[in-house]
C-alpha cells in the first residue's frame, strides 16, 4: 500500500472511531446537558490538525501549483480522498497525488470556466463553482481542455470569471477519469462565501485566448505572438495585462481588443524618423533658396538666417508633428564661379500621435556644408549635412474594458480600465547628401527658375528603455531608416523697384516632390525582462505630394534683404503648412 493510501485507512479509521463517539454523546446528550457535544467538537478539531499534519508530510506537490491569494482556512490541506468520496465510484475530480489546499481569498481574482450547455449527458451552464487560472488553458483547443480536466462533455463555450474577496476555494489537480480525459491540469472549486461574476461568454476557440488569432494586422499579430509565448509571473504587473486583454478577447469587442494591442505597440516609434525628415528638408529648404537668391542677384559672399515654422497632419499614419527652428549660414566665392558655403541649424520637432497616444518631442542640431557651381544663368548644387537628434518619447498605453454579465450577474460591470505612460529619452544621428541643378530663365519681367533635386537620407536612432508604465514598457534596440527623397518645380519672381536701393520682390513656386523609405521600418523591442524580443513592421509607401509657396523679398539697402514666405504641402495622408521669416546680408 503507497503512503497515501496508509494515510487514507488512517483517516478513515479515525473518522469511524469519532462516528462511534458521536452516536455515544448523542446517547447521553439528556444527561450530559451538551458537554459531550463540546467534546466531540474539540476531537474533530484534533482530527483535522491531524489530518493536515499527516498530508503536509505526506505529499509536496502542492507548493508547486499556483495558490490563490489569501488566508488558509483550517484545515488548509486536505486529502483529495476525502473530497472524491463525495462522487462516484472512479469520478472523482481530484488526483489523488497532489494535496488538496483551502484558501480564503482576500482579492479579487481572474479565472476562466469551460461549459457545455446543450450536452445530452450531464450538461453545464455559465454560473458553476469549477474555475481555472487562464494561463494554464492558453492556446488549447476544446478537446484538450476535456482532456486537461477530464470534463464530462468537450466544453463548447467559455467564459471570464472575477471572484469576490472572501469565497474559499479548494485548489489542486484534475484527477483522471476514464471516459473523459487524462486530467493533470490545475483547477480551483469555489464551495463557500460570495459568488462569483462570470461575464463575457463566447464560444471556444481553436486556440483558446490566442491574442494572434484576432489581432486585425501583421503587426498586432506579431505583438500577440510574443504575448502567447510568454507566461507571466501569477499576479504580477504583467499577469495584469494579460487579464485586461482577455477581458477584451472576445468576438463581440474585436475594435476595442485591438485597440488595446495598437495601443501597447512600439510601431508608433518609426513615425519619430518620418517626422526627422521635415527637419532635413527644410534646412536644405533654406539652403536652396538661398542658391536661387545668389543665383538672381549674382552676388559673391554674405551671410544670411531664417526662422522657420511648420505644421505636418499625417492622417494615413495618425499623427500630427510639427517643427521650428533657426537656421544660418555664410558663404562667400571661392573662385569665379564656384560659391561654398557651411549652414547650421537647431530645430525642434514633435510628434502627436492621434486618439491619445502620446507624444514625443526631438531636438536637431545640424551643419551642414554647401557648394555651388554658378554658370551663366544655370547652376549645380552640392549639399551634405549631419546632425544630432535628442529625443523624449511618451506613449499612452489604454486598455478599456467590455462586461456582458452572465444570466445573474451584477449589471454593473466590476472591471477597470488600465492606463500607463511610457517614456523614454533616446540619441540619434542622421546625414544627408543632395543633387540640385537649376537654370535661370527670363520672361519679359519675370524670372523664372526650374530646378530639380535628388537626395540620399540616413537617420540612426540608438536603443533606449522605457520607464513609468511597469510591465509595460519595452526595451527598444536601435533602429535605422533610409529615404530617398527628390523635388522638381518652377519659381516665377516679379521684381518692383521702389527706388535706386529698395525693391520688392513677389514670387511664387509649385513644385513636385516624392519620398520613398527604402528601409522595412522596423522596430524591435522586448518587454518584462524577457530575454527574446519581437519586430514590427510599417508599410513602406511611396509619398508623392504637391508642394505650393507665395512669398516676398524686400531689399531695403544694397546689402540687406528681407524674406517672408508661406508653404503649404499635399499628398495622399500629408498636409503640410509652414511659414518662413528671414534676412540675408550680402557683401
Amino acid at each position: 500500500m503507497t503512503s497515501n493510501g496508509i494515510s487514507a485507512a488512517v483517516a478513515a479509521m479515525l473518522i469511524s472511531g469519532f462516528r462511534q463517539r458521536i452516536k455515544k454523546e448523542l446517547d447521553n446528550e439528556e444527561r450530559s446537558k451538551g458537554k459531550g457535544w463540546r467534546k466531540s467538537v474539540l476531537h474533530f478539531v484534533l482530527l483535522f490538525v491531524c489530518m493536515g499534519f499527516i498530508y503536509d508530510a505526506d505529499a509536496a506537490d502542492w507548493r508547486t501549483l499556483v495558490q490563490p491569494v489569501g488566508t488558509e482556512n483550517i484545515p488548509f490541506l486536505i486529502d483529495p480522498a476525502l473530497l472524491n468520496a463525495a462522487y462516484s465510484a472512479g469520478k472523482g475530480p481530484w488526483d489523488s497525488g497532489t494535496t488538496v489546499t483551502s484558501i480564503k481569498t482576500t482579492v479579487p481574482l481572474f479565472f476562466v470556466r469551460f461549459y457545455n450547455p446543450t450536452a445530452a449527458l450531464n450538461p453545464s451552464r455559465q454560473e458553476g463553482s469549477w474555475v481555472m487560472r487562464a494561463s494554464v488553458v492558453r492556446g488549447l483547443n476544446a478537446q484538450q481542455i476535456r482532456d486537461l480536466f477530464a470534463l464530462p462533455n468537450t466544453p463548447t463555450m467559455m467564459t471570464l470569471g472575477l471572484s469576490t474577496t472572501g469565497v474559499s476555494l479548494y485548489t489542486g489537480v484534475a484527477a483522471p477519469i476514464a471516459g473523459w480525459g487524462n486530467g493533470g491540469g490545475q483547477q480551483s472549486q469555489s464551495y463557500s462565501g460570495p459568488y462569483t461574476t462570470f461575464f463575457n461568454a463566447q464560444s471556444v476557440m481553436d486556440g483558446v485566448l490566442c491574442y494572434q488569432t484576432m489581432a486585425s494586422s501583421p503587426n498586432l499579430a506579431t505583438i500577440g505572438s510574443y504575448l502567447v509565448a510568454h507566461t507571466p509571473d501569477p499576479y504580477s504587473d504583467m499577469e495584469t495585462l494579460y487579464n485586461s486583454l482577455d477581458v477584451l478577447y472576445n468576438p463581440a469587442s474585436y475594435d476595442l481588443f485591438n485597440r488595446a494591442l495598437k495601443s501597447i505597440s512600439p510601431t508608433c516609434l518609426d513615425n519619430i524618423a518620418t517626422a526627422g525628415i521635415r527637419a532635413v528638408l527644410l534646412q536644405n529648404h533654406a539652403i536652396d533658396d538661398r542658391i536661387d537668391l545668389l543665383s538672381l542677384h549674382e552676388s559673391e559672399s554674405g551671410i544670411w538666417s531664417k526662422a522657420v515654422r511648420s505644421y505636418q497632419h499625417y492622417s494615413a499614419a495618425g499623427f500630427d508633428g510639427d517643427m521650428n527652428g533657426v537656421i544660418i549660414g555664410a558663404d562667400k566665392k571661392t573662385s569665379a564661379n564656384i560659391l561654398s558655403g557651411i549652414s547650421l541649424a537647431w530645430m525642434q520637432g514633435g510628434v502627436s500621435w492621434y486618439d491619445g497616444g502620446g507624444k514625443a518631442a526631438v531636438d536637431y542640431y545640424r551643419v551642414a556644408a554647401y557648394s555651388a557651381l554658378l554658370m551663366h544663368d544655370a547652376f549645380l548644387q552640392a549639399t551634405l549635412s549631419a546632425g544630432l537628434a535628442d529625443g523624449h518619447s511618451s506613449r499612452n498605453i489604454y486598455i478599456g474594458t467590455f462586461y456582458q454579465p452572465s444570466q445573474y450577474g451584477p449589471a454593473t460591470s466590476p472591471l477597470v480600465a488600465l492606463s500607463r505612460t511610457a517614456q523614454g529619452d533616446y540619441r540619434g544621428w542622421n546625414g544627408d547628401f543632395t543633387l540640385r541643378s537649376g537654370t535661370l530663365l527670363r520672361a519679359g519681367p519675370l524670372t523664372i527658375l526650374p530646378s530639380a533635386v535628388v537626395g540620399y537620407l540616413y537617420q540612426s536612432r540608438g536603443g533606449f528603455n522605457e520607464s513609468g508604465a511597469g510591465a509595460l514598457d519595452f526595451t527598444l534596440s536601435e533602429a535605422q531608416s533610409q529615404t530617398f527623397h527628390s523635388d522638381a518645380g518652377i519659381r516665377l519672381d516679379r521684381e518692383f523697384l521702389l527706388s535706386e536701393h529698395q525693391k520688392i520682390t513677389p514670387y511664387i513656386s509649385i513644385s513636385w516632390a516624392y519620398e520613398k523609405r527604402l528601409d522595412d521600418r522596423a522596430v524591435t523591442a522586448s518587454m518584462n525582462g524577457w530575454n527574446d524580443s519581437f519586430t514590427t513592421y510599417s508599410p513602406l509607401t511611396a509619398g508623392h505630394t504637391g508642394t505650393g509657396s507665395a512669398g516676398l523679398m524686400m531689399s531695403l539697402n544694397k546689402s540687406l534683404l528681407l524674406i517672408a514666405d508661406y508653404i503649404t504641402q499635399a499628398g495622399s495622408g500629408y498636409r503640410d503648412c509652414g511659414f518662413e521669416a528671414g534676412l540675408s546680408w550680402i557683401f
